[in-house]
């Protein structure tokens, strides 16, 4: 079910935009094997019914995105309480323009997902770094720092849960600790949780939107596009139980003339949503169990990589600092090997020496890639023993 397709040719940017045509990319955060059945199916026969008009978000959407919600993230929510968009980090945004009084620097926990950066930036607000606690790969929110930071007249935060690229997923007690802060100091949190769906082994997600009885400036932003590999769809959802945040929210992107979504990506949706329960648990299995081989290989090969415990998403960050090359000298070198990982100074500018791979891919596919790293790695072990 998990096997690789070929993706060459087919306007990949992991694929197509690398510069050597045998090279393996583990970079670009989707998936190398095909959506789920009931995904494809669904958009087969409303390209077959051949009529593209204009479309609408009817009662069966709305019913089908509340019935996830509740079953996945055991909430409830009402339909006054969705706005559909066109993707996280453009949501995001909006949401950063709609508190633009509130705050000149917006709060990140890095490393952390790239596009934060570039997004900040586009609203004219400054980057703060709440840079999270390493502890033999374990990460944790520095709670000490945080606080500071909203003393300091902080008053917006990004949060990543489950986070990219480090894979936590956040336990009740931290988010709880971060909601009541976040309240005592009149902090809005924007959780992105678009990795939510992908769990591994026996932990669980908890939506910052549990919280919304202790506190009610959040907004919680989720995507199909991760979990059912459709990113190239383009549609997310941004929920709120705030009333006036989301009639600002509507409004904001309503004068910024951020659309709608395509049919093609309403359908999609509404079957990934409705159809794909089995499929899910059986990727978060198949997951696991790459992200375990991992585990294995480096322990067997390369004792001395670092690997961030991962508890979601499908990305592993890697700590090679002991080599002492920087993530562009051995860019250079993986490529001679015929295999690119992300740099980690694109999550941090404090991530030199780190790297993100991402296994949501077949088991060959991931061995044949770990085998590549392991050639480089033994050169650059070698280099560095000079």
């Amino acid at each position: 079910m998990f096997n690789t397709v070929d993706r060459k040719n087919t306007q990949s940017i992991k694929w197509d935009q690398t510069k050597k045509e045998d090279c393996i990319p583990f970079t670009i955060a989707d998936s190398d094997y095909a959506s789920p059945k009931p995904v494809i199916d669904a958009l087969n026969q409303r390209v077959n019914h051949g009529v593209f008009g204009y479309t609408y978000f009817d009662e069966d959407y709305y019913n089908i995105i509340l019935s996830f919600v509740k079953r996945h993230y055991d909430y409830e929510i009402t339909i006054n309480q969705i706005t559909t968009t066109m993707g996280v980090v453009g949501s995001l945004y909006y949401a950063i323009k709609m508190l633009n009084d509130k705050s000149e620097g917006i709060i990140i926990q890095n490393p952390v997902y790239n596009m934060f950066y570039g997004l900040i930036e586009k609203a004219n607000k400054k980057v703060i770094e709440n840079k999270l606690i390493e502890e033999n790969g374990y990460y944790r929110m520095d709670f000490d720092n945080l606080e500071y930071l909203f003393t300091q007249g902080h008053k917006i935060m990004i949060l990543c849960n489950p986070h990219n690229p480090v894979g936590r997923v956040y336990k009740d007690d931290e988010l709880k600790k971060l909601v009541l802060l976040a309240k005592k100091y009149d902090v809005h949190i924007l959780s992105d949780e678009i990795h939510a769906d992908i769990i591994l082994n026996d932990n669980k997600f908890i939506s910052l939107m549990k919280y919304y009885d202790l506190y009610e400036n959040m907004m919680v932003f989720i995507a199909p596009s991760k979990t059912f590999n459709i990113a190239g769809l383009h549609i997310s959802l941004v929920i709120t139980k705030n009333d006036d945040l989301m009639e600002s929210y509507k409004k904001i992107t309503d004068e910024g003339y951020f659309k709608n979504p395509s049919l093609l990506s309403i359908t999609a949706l509404k079957a990934a949503y409705k159809d794909c329960d089995d499929w899910m648990a059986l990727q978060n299995q198949h997951l696991s169990r790459n992200y375990q081989i991992i585990k294995d290989y480096f322990h067997k090969n390369h004792p001395k990589v670092v690997l961030s415990q991962v508890e979601g998403t499908y990305l592993v960050w890697l700590d090679m600092n002991y080599l002492k090359i920087s993530c562009e000298e051995a860019t250079k070198e993986l490529m001679k090997h015929h295999i690119s990982v992300g740099k980690g100074t694109i999550y941090s500018p404090h991530s030199e020496g780190y790297f993100r791979l991402n296994f949501a891919c077949s088991t060959d596919q991931l061995k044949e890639g770990l085998k590549r790293l392991s050639e480089t790695i033994k050169i650059l072990e070698a280099n560095t023993s000079k």
